[in-house]
């Protein structure tokens, strides 16, 4: 129905899930990121405003109703084979109802709606907006749990439940991790907030009981709540909060939103559903219920991020712990086992201990041997040692008169090249080498003398590099100063070291 690749797409979501009050948003994707663009509270009164659009021209529609006009159930993992048996288990019928499920790891979601109920629906959607063609039904706990799965990425073994409160409707599903377990509603006979409470609980109650549970580490509200009713439901579960889709950046608020930005983050839990639908068809997996017969294999991609690193350390302590946990308790129960344990165990003790005992013997024989052998030869390795040392002392004589010779002509080569390069009528007083880093003193009577001077040694190629010279005008005796670098080559005072090597030797 959707392509993401190529451009931009945008879906209008409807959240038909509430009798009272509609809620309709607006979700554009660059196949990346999800926006919410717009979003506007609509019904039939509105005369079909759609303002909330802007500039937008969505390519499709979503729409969802909750459990009071359609069915759901968490079911096991459906195949072709197991689908039918558990349609019938459900009481679906193909005559009567559009059915489809999703997959989710290893368990499903089947949901369905009645045809009647389908079409009319459609009708309604189609006639407010007519300019658009391709119209879904999704379910609202289906994309309150595709909410939850994007955009809080649940840990391993956490038990969560999602509540939905629509008007006088109660809806929870309950899933371990990722896995959905259970599903239920309820219709709330008063507005008596505290009956709806007692009515809540005995929903979560009835899950713990049918999958032996005792309690809950997160519970989501979504829908007809507000803070109050957090702080209410406190002592249902290690964790209640407002289901927000922003976490974990899954969904992000537009730049259209403008002063409303505000007010739809508030307005997080009351624009899940709606936000749900629009990001499972954009993603291209959506419960199709209206325009299909055909159950569609779709299977939702996990994203699970796991904080718990796991050292070396802590391994070996789960594993140590894993083993002592099972084997104590054997041990206990089969004493004659454990005793003959013990018998083989002090025997193959003592076998390894007499072994070793012939070893160290052995071990300590040769040690004997080696060390009587290294006492003769004690002398020996005393004038191998002397003679090394001599030779080592000559070398490094050696090497220091090398470098010697390396750079005792340098400042006969420096000033040799200098003179050859320095006009008449310039006196230079002092002369400084280090490094081959020249720095010139001196005084001339005529600025353009010296900067001719500097000229030459800058035009002394691979003799002369970085030459920056410096005249002072301020006095009338004409003081200059020449800075250079010496890049040439410096011939080496050869020494006849072999000789006097060889001399020394006899």
């Amino acid at each position: 129905m959707v392509n993401l690749f190529g451009k931009s797409r945008s879906i209008v979501a409807i959240d038909l899930s509430n009798d009272l009050f509609t809620k309709a948003v607006l979700i554009a994707s660059d196949g990346e990121r999800f926006t919410l663009e717009g979003w506007d509270y609509y019904s039939e009164q509105d005369n079909g405003t759609t303002s909330f659009l802007q500039n937008f021209k969505p390519e499709a529609i979503t729409v969802a109703l909750s459990d009071a006009h359609t069915l759901c159930f968490a079911v096991p993992d459906l195949t072709g084979f197991n689908l039918e048996m558990e349609k019938r288990k459900r009481g679906l019928s193909v005559e009567t109802q559009h059915s489809d499920f999703l997959k989710i790891s290893h368990s499903s979601i089947l949901a369905a709606i009645r045809k009647d109920m389908a079409e009319e629906v459609l009708k309604s959607v189609r006639d407010t907006f007519p300019g658009i063609a391709q119209v879904s039904i999704n379910q609202s706990m289906v994309a309150l749990f595709y909410v939850y799965l994007r955009s809080y990425r649940p840990q391993p073994e956490v038990r969560t439940a999602i509540i939905h409160w629509a008007g006088n409707l109660v809806s929870v599903l309950v899933a371990q991790t990722e896995i959905p377990v259970w599903e239920g509603s309820v219709e709330l006979k008063t507005e008596d907030r505290e009956e709806a409470y007692l009515e809540i609980s005995a929903l979560l109650q009835s899950a713990n009981e049918k999958l032996s549970a005792l309690q809950y580490n997160l519970i989501l509200l979504a829908g007809d709540c507000d803070g109050d009713d957090v702080k209410k439901m406190r002592n249902f579960a290690d964790q209640v909060e407002l289901i927000s889709p922003y976490r974990n950046n899954a969904f992000e608020l537009g730049r259209n939103l403008g002063v409303r930005r505000k007010e739809a983050q508030v307005e997080g839990h009351q624009l899940a559903i709606a936000i749900g639908c629009a990001g499972m068809l954009l993603e291209r997996i959506g419960l199709n219920l209206a325009d299909t017969d055909i159950e569609l294999f779709n299977e939702l991609p996990m994203e699970r991020a796991i904080d718990v690193e796991q050292t070396v350390v802590t391994l070996i302590s789960t594993i140590v712990k894993s083993v002592v946990k099972k084997t104590v308790p054997l041990l206990l129960e089969q004493a004659q086992i454990l005793i003959v344990g013990i018998i083989i165990a002090v025997g193959l003790l003592g076998y390894r201990f007499y072994n070793d005992y012939q070893e160290n013997n052995k071990l300590s024989q040769e040690i004997a041997k080696q060390e009587s052998r290294a006492a003769q030869l004690l002398d020996i390795r005393v004038k191998y040692d002397e003679y090394n040392g001599k030779i080592k002392a000559i070398k490094e004589r050696s090497a220091a008169i090398n470098e010697i010779s390396k750079e005792q002509l340098t400042i006969r080569t420096v000033l040799r090249e200098i003179d050859l390069r320095i006009p008449k009528g310039i006196i230079f007083s002092e002369i400084t080498i280090e490094d081959k880093n020249v720095k010139i003193k001196g005084y001339a009577p005529d600025r353009l003398a010296v900067f001719d001077f500097a000229r030459k040694l800058g035009t002394s190629i691979d003799l002369f590099a970085d030459v920056i010279p410096t005249y002072d005008d301020k006095t009338n005796v004409g003081n200059y100063e020449i800075t250079c670098r010496y890049i040439g080559e410096i011939p080496i005072n050869i020494f006849s070291t072999s000789n006097i090597i060889a001399e020394k030797k006899k």
